[in-house]
């Protein structure tokens, strides 16, 4: 049977059924044409603990509707096996080039784009112009951060490829090298994917009738292994959900805070919780001596600060009662009240 576009959610709400409560629909990004990417979520995708092996499976990136079936019939597998779904979360993605899907076209996906190739993605994550697909499959992947990323990929010879070939699993399977080096798969596996970490990568090209057989093979791996590996991009993420607040709050105060150009409240309001967060530090004098001169032409000249001060550039005052405080200078004071008093005669919530 033929598959294109607009088969894909009746695909996923099929599997749905199949599946009972172990997925929801989801998308996990869109394309020019505003195409969702469509996914199955894991009910244990994103918690914290679990006793699975996390696992998400991604297919049709290259447009082919051979791809999607082969996507769906593992997708399948899975839903009909207690065995399997006792011990491993798996997550789908069943067409990460939908547009391609429609357009029939190798891997084009129709606005110039190849959502094969060009990984790791490093710009235009809001706006690209020609393989917004790519992004999304990146970002939404990297920050579901699964033990392993297996693509399922349509062909007569069965081939196994992964990250880690001489690994345990990859020995297993007698997989080669991932390839091209630009690829999803073999990027997700090197250095610091989005400032977080690897993700074992594994990928399976085979005729339809083979899928069981080669999918129950790696999944008996995966269940060997006597407790959930987690990958080092998981790991990261759980360092990071262990953080305390006050640890967050010092990451901020890094980063922010040292710039009232333009004199906006988003400026501003960074400035008082550096200073906040060096109250909680004990280093409160030295923080306020370098805002002070980060600050001195508002304080130094009051009337003209205020002179035709629009409510979105009165807001970046914020950090005038902490300044007071922790200096005694009664400018801030003063450059405070003025901006409260330009308040004074207009109607509730009105600012100047």
């Amino acid at each position: 049977m033929s598959v294109r576009r607009d088969d894909l959610q009746a695909m996923l709400q099929e599997l749905i059924r199949e599946g009972g409560n172990l997925w929801t629909a989801d998308a996990c990004g869109i394309t020019r044409q505003g195409t969702q990417i469509p996914a199955l979520t894991h009910r244990d995708a994103y918690v914290s603990v679990t006793d699975k092996h996390r696992i998400l499976v991604i297919g049709g990136l290259s447009g082919d509707e051979r791809d999607v079936t082969a996507v769906e019939r593992v997708a399948s597998v899975y839903a009909e096996s207690e065995a399997m779904q006792a011990g491993i979360a798996m997550s789908f993605v069943l067409s990460g080039n939908p547009d391609g899907l429609e357009i029939d076209s190798s891997t084009d996906n129709g606005a110039g784009g190849d959502p094969t190739t060009g990984y790791p993605p490093v710009d235009n994550f809001f706006l690209d112009a020609n393989n917004p697909e790519s992004r999304y499959l990146w970002r939404w992947a990297i920050f579901m951060a699964p033990d392993a990323v297996l693509e399922v990929v349509s062909g007569e010879v069965t081939r196994w490829e992964a990250s880690d070939p001489v690994g345990a699993i990859g020995r297993s399977l007698n997989a080669d090298s991932i390839e091209p080096a630009d690829s999803m798969l073999a990027a997700l596996a090197v250095g610091q994917p989005s400032g977080l970490g690897t993700i074992p990568t594994f990928r399976i090209t085979v005729s339809l009738n083979q899928i069981d057989t080669e999918v129950g093979r790696f999944l008996a791996n995966i269940a060997e292994l006597t407790a959930p590996t987690k990958s080092p991009a998981r790991l990261k993420l759980d360092s990071r959900r262990d953080r305390s607040a006050l640890d967050v709050a010092r990451l901020l105060a890094d980063k922010y805070g040292y710039t009232l150009d333009p004199l906006v409240y988003t400026q501003g309001v960074a400035i008082s919780g550096r200073l906040r967060v060096a109250e909680l530090d004990g280093t409160q004098p030295s923080t306020a001596s370098d805002v002070a001169s980060l600050v001195e032409p508002f304080a130094s000249n009051i009337e003209s600060a205020l002179q035709d001060a629009g409510g979105q550039h009165l807001a970046g005052l914020v950090w005038c009662e902490e300044m007071a405080s922790a200096t005694g200078d009664p400018r801030y004071e003063s450059l405070l009240l003025g901006a409260a008093n330009l308040f004074l005669g207009r109607p509730l919530g009105d600012p100047p």
